[in-house]
């Protein structure tokens, strides 16, 4: 009985380990903006694209931890707004802002570094698994954010949901980015446009599609697409959720291979800095 009470306790210790994790992520993240140059604290290495245009870069003191970099000369009053939406708004599905400093009329954002967006897996030569393609729906956790956000009145704008919203990162998580563009919506707004869902079902599609026309899908992803396009009612997303697609067994993480194998198979939008800029 002893060793049963220790179990559970380590098991609760573990569980309250990985709520504490991430509930960390939805408490304000900063008190103020720092007036400092960042590249006396990180040195640029490349520019890249992975839902923003970012400079990639390495800590002085830690050359193993990469960020992105988004460099902003708005106005420093509407940044401290957006920063403040992004601390208010925090969510364990959203791409992490870790800093911000301000530098000779620029405002440099420092994010957890994204390894592509979405879009990029859509042009690879990647096939799809169906245990990916519900890691990709779910996990971002693309439907749990949409609904996160929904719930605090607000919506993601934009075009392009997989190019300018949809996120994985290095260790294969799928997140979502751009908090800080979020709009107000009134309840009574709140309808499939205004949640993406028809965006989503376009994504499901051409991640589908990527397998070629003779592959074989189960009915659980052929019907999940369906739900997808239907007319939004009261408890839609909810129901979304629990969708069988979606109970995944696979962890946070388990795109990894899909990373790689897109990292070798498609183009990536790279710009290297020259050597003046390793300050």
């Amino acid at each position: 009985m002893h060793i049963l009470a220790q179990a559970q306790s380590s098991t609760d210790r573990e569980s309250n380990a990985r709520q504490d994790g991430e509930d960390r992520h939805e408490r304000p993240l900063f008190q103020k903006i720092l007036n400092r140059d960042p590249w006396t604290i990180y040195t640029h290495k490349a520019l890249v694209r992975a839902g923003h245009e970012a400079a990639l870069a390495i800590r002085r003191d830690d050359p193993a931890k990469l960020v992105h970099i988004q460099t902003t000369r708005t106005d420093l009053a509407m940044v401290k707004k957006a920063v403040q939406k992004v601390s208010r708004f925090a969510h364990h599905r959203f791409l992490r802002l870790l800093d911000v400093l301000h530098h000779q009329s620029t405002c440099y954002l420092v994010w957890e570094p994204a390894e592509f967006a979405l879009d990029r897996v859509l042009i690879s030569r990647c096939r799809i698994q169906e245990d990916e393609l519900g890691q990709i729906i779910r996990p971002v956790r693309i439907i749990e954010g949409i609904k996160f956000l929904c719930d605090n009145g607000l919506f993601l704008p934009g075009k392009d949901l997989a190019q300018e919203h949809i996120v994985i990162t290095p260790d294969g998580r799928v997140k979502l980015y751009g908090v800080e563009r979020c709009r107000p919506i009134n309840p009574a707004d709140i309808n499939a446009a205004s949640l993406r869902l028809a965006d989503l079902r376009d994504i499901m599609d051409q991640l589908m599609r990527r397998n070629g026309a003779d592959y074989c899908w189960s009915d659980n992803a052929l019907d999940f697409a369906t739900h997808l396009g239907e007319n939004y009612s009261v408890g839609h997303l909810e129901r979304l959720l629990q969708h069988p697609l979606l109970r995944c067994e696979a962890g946070d993480g388990s795109l990894k291979l899909l990373v790689n194998l897109v990292n070798k198979t498609a183009y990536h939008r790279v710009v290297f800095c020259p050597l003046r800029w390793d300050k």
